[in-house]
């Protein structure tokens, strides 16, 4: 499940930044961007893919065409791959919190929890605001088993961004956790009740036969 939602965000992340080739100049690069998310936007994903690579080949030093790259290699799994270029189109646009946003779920999906931690860490340094920082940075503390540290940053992700359902869906989750774990300790304190006025009863009752035995 939690995969699944790193795949749909890094997915919308993809679609959200397709505006931003018109807003952001890098002359040919952006018509061969241009080009390849056409394809990408018809579903021809492997077309587009390779539009991106060919781009690559002529401008190795371009932040977007490796940003592009890794982002529709970790949707396909490749994570590794996805990273190298990630990191590339990091170090090429170090004020860009959103390549470094994406290069931290790539992270996140591999595995490598403290290299995702590090830059969100950098992401919410750059932009305190940054959409789904916080959330994931709590994802990361609940697989660690930090669930304080993780509802902290959950409800920092909805004092920052109140629409991130998934940061509702967490609270929400752990408020009827803490529902249940109540009615259980109400169930034991009853039940320990029961039993304690339980002995006492039987306790009276030999007490009785002796008297009368």
């Amino acid at each position: 499940m939690f995969r699944a939602i790193l795949v749909v965000m890094t997915l919308a992340t993809a679609g959200l930044t397709v505006a931003a080739v018109f807003f952001c100049g890098e002359g040919p690069v952006d018509e061969i961007d241009a080009a390849a998310m056409r394809h990408y936007r018809q579903g021809q994903f492997q077309k587009a893919l390779e539009v991106w690579q060919t781009g690559l080949e002529r401008y190795p030093d371009s932040a977007k065409l490796h940003y592009r790259i890794g982002t529709i290699l970790a949707v396909r799994g490749s994570f590794k791959r996805a990273a190298t270029h990630l990191e590339r189109a990091a170090a090429l646009a170090p004020e860009d919190p959103e390549k470094r946003k994406e290069l931290a779920l790539c992270y996140l999906q591999d595995e490598r929890c403290d290299d995702a931690e590090r830059e969100l860490r950098t992401v919410l340094k750059q932009a305190e605001w940054f959409p789904e920082a916080h959330y994931f940075l709590g994802s990361i503390y609940e697989k660690r088993g930090e669930h304080k540290r993780a509802m902290q940053e959950y409800v920092e992700e909805l004092n920052v961004n109140p629409e991130c359902a998934y940061a509702w869906a967490k609270v929400q989750q752990s408020g009827d956790s803490a529902r249940d774990q109540r009615r259980s300790s109400w169930l034991w304190v009853a039940m320990t009740a029961v039993g304690v006025v339980g002995v006492l009863v039987l306790l009276a009752h030999y007490a009785r036969r002796e008297r009368t035995g």
